[in-house]
């Protein structure tokens, strides 16, 4: 859509850069979008979903059951994400819900037709 936007548009433009920037915000916590290279693991830091899946391979790891510090470190883990996830929900709520109304209310063609 920002693409799209013209001049008979122009309340498009800042609600949909409003949305990318706290959309990638979100992303940013989430996962390491900067990852191309096996080097690229030490050059940019890891984030949530790879330190849960780092966490997974540990626990799996054992014939004995997870210790307290492993529930401990999910714990702090799964809470971070879910922070994350309450985040884009509000997002989807608020913010894209008042760009689609902007879009119909500016009588503009759904993207793709």
């Amino acid at each position: 859509w920002k693409n799209r936007a013209d001049e008979h548009s122009q309340g498009i433009l800042p609600l949909a850069e409003t949305i990318e920037y706290n959309v990638s915000e979100i992303e940013e916590q989430l996962i390491q979008s900067k990852f191309a290279a096996p080097l690229d693991r030490v050059n940019f830091p890891t984030r949530l979903n790879l330190k849960i899946a780092t966490l997974t391979a540990v626990v799996g790891s054992s014939d004995a059951g997870p210790t307290e510090q492993s529930y401990q470190v999910f714990d702090e883990l799964s809470g971070r994400i879910n922070e994350q996830l309450e985040k884009l929900d509000k997002i989807i709520a608020t913010d894209l819900t008042s760009f689609n109304r902007l879009i119909q209310d500016l009588g503009l063609p759904a993207v793709g037709t």
